[in-house]
């Protein structure tokens, strides 16, 4: 079995092998998926993010947040720590160069976040960048629905799960929620 560090290397090479052809009509495909499911509908407060390095285009989704009149939080890396900010329409290029909001700090509670990932099994444990961003902040987030987005081949046999790793709540692609 491959360790974390193996695993994450073979499938961040895969998704940057992407067609972005491919990428936009799987996001929207993803995105209709998602937004039919009752997790989407009864939540009021999502927590999305910007997609990077052919991540799913969460562009979509988060189009529709606001379409819906849901509150649209991304987040924001200060110091090495996630926070909630509340989407505007003011972005700034912030660690890794990833665009975060220019927005408040958001303090309420977060009925849905979908979080970003590298690989994932279906145990629904993660593979992440590898710095431990996301767990600590679900961390304080264990009351909130945690989602991630997927392509097929980013889900593997299985991921040995850490002790501060945080299990997902479902796992969604285009056609499956697991």
């Amino acid at each position: 079995m491959k360790n974390k560090n193996e695993i994450r290397k073979i499938i961040k090479n895969k998704r940057e092998s992407l067609d972005k052809n491919y990428i936009e009509i799987y996001s929207k495909e993803i995105t209709e998926n998602f937004i039919k499911t009752s997790l989407y509908q009864n939540a009021n407060t999502i927590m999305s993010y910007i997609p990077i390095k052919n991540e799913v285009d969460t562009s979509f989704i988060n189009k529709k947040i606001l379409e819906d009149n849901k509150t649209l939080i991304l987040p924001s890396i200060i110091n090495d720590i996630v926070y909630p900010k509340l989407y505007n329409e003011n972005f700034i290029n912030g660690k890794y160069d990833i665009k975060e909001p220019t927005g408040d700090i958001f303090t309420g509670k977060i009925d849905l976040v979908i979080v970003p990932g590298v690989a994932f099994d279906k145990n629904k444990n993660r593979i992440g960048f590898g710095k431990g961003y996301y767990d600590k902040f679900l961390q304080n987030h264990l009351s909130s629905i945690k989602i991630s987005l997927i392509y097929p081949f980013q889900l593997v046999e299985k991921i040995d799960n850490e002790k501060h790793d945080i299990k997902l709540d479902y796992i969604i692609d285009n056609i499956h929620i697991i």
